[in-house]
């Protein structure tokens, strides 16, 4: 029995638009029949390239409205959601659509570090919400623990800044983690669920790499390969709690934590090898 063929991904962001380009890849194989964007219809035409390529932009009003997301969802099996921090709750009316448009499976947006284990904060909330997909709304899920991002994690928001010489860390940076890139996160899940009975992927957590590396190994290949020296300046891990518990918003000292505590490590077994080709780039390719 062949995988899942009809698609649909919620969201065009930072992780969503590179999911949809990598369905359409599959697409075009011939393994994939239906790519399905729902967007704001405002930004319908925005996406006219992608429609080109086959896939189908769907406006939506409304994410509260489940017989409005139930229409949009009309022949899709699999529901992507990729909506941001600030639209998490929506996921709920969201699953609710998909239920009622007959739907099999929804991925919550996670695609990042573990929240299985979670007590508090973010990501005990998108363990708290993929629960109730499950068991209050009833759909299958499946969740796919990816680490950061390793195209676009080096950036100034996270005071990652590479380029600028002067960068950040928690602790002593010395704790590894798991980084993919998003392209390698779309192209593992369209493969594994276009390829796989879709019993495999029924409320299953998937944990992928592309690299395990601690921010200092990474430091260390920036420097080696562009011939610079870089100024790191070291956050002790109590004085990010300390930040994040005044202000949960925090985002950079949140993930700084979660980076020195260990918690970015997307941890074991690893599902990689369900992609025996999969082959994803090494965080140093972005550097």
């Amino acid at each position: 029995m062949s995988g899942y063929k009809n698609f649909a991904v919620v969201g065009a962001g930072t992780i969503g638009l590179p999911v949809i380009e990598e369905l359409l890849n599959t697409k075009s194989t011939g393994s994939i029949d239906k790519v399905v964007l729902l967007t704001r219809p405002e930004s319908v035409s925005k996406y006219d390239p992608l429609a080109a390529r086959g896939a189908t932009i769907t406006p939506v009003a409304d994410y509260n409205s489940i017989s409005e997301v139930s229409k949009a969802l009309a022949g899709v099996e699999v529901v992507i959601s990729t909506i941001s921090r600030a639209g998490f709750e929506l996921q709920i009316p969201i699953a609710k659509g998909a239920k009622e448009a007959g739907v099999k499976l929804f991925l919550p947006s996670e695609f990042g570090s573990p929240t299985d284990k979670a007590t508090e904060g973010l990501y005990a909330a998108k363990a708290e919400l993929n629960r109730k997909i499950r068991e209050e709304v009833g759909l299958p899920t499946a969740v796919f623990f990816t680490g950061g991002f390793a195209d676009v994690t080096w950036g100034p928001f996270i005071d990652l800044d590479l380029k600028s010489g002067s960068v950040g860390v928690g602790g002593d940076g010395s704790a590894k983690a798991s980084f993919t890139s998003r392209h390698d996160i779309g192209r593992y899940i369209a493969y594994v669920l276009s390829t796989y009975p879709p019993e495999l992927s029924k409320n299953k957590t998937f944990r992928i790499e592309g690299e395990h590396a601690s921010l200092n190994d990474v430091f260390a290949q920036y420097e080696k390969k562009h011939g610079v020296k870089l100024q790191v300046r070291h956050t002790p891990i109590e004085e990010l709690k300390e930040k994040v518990k005044k202000n949960p918003q925090d985002i950079a000292s949140f993930l700084h934590l979660v980076w020195a505590t260990g918690g970015g490590d997307v941890g074991t077994p690893l599902d990689n090898g369900l992609f025996p080709e999969w082959n994803p780039k090494p965080i140093v390719h972005y550097l």
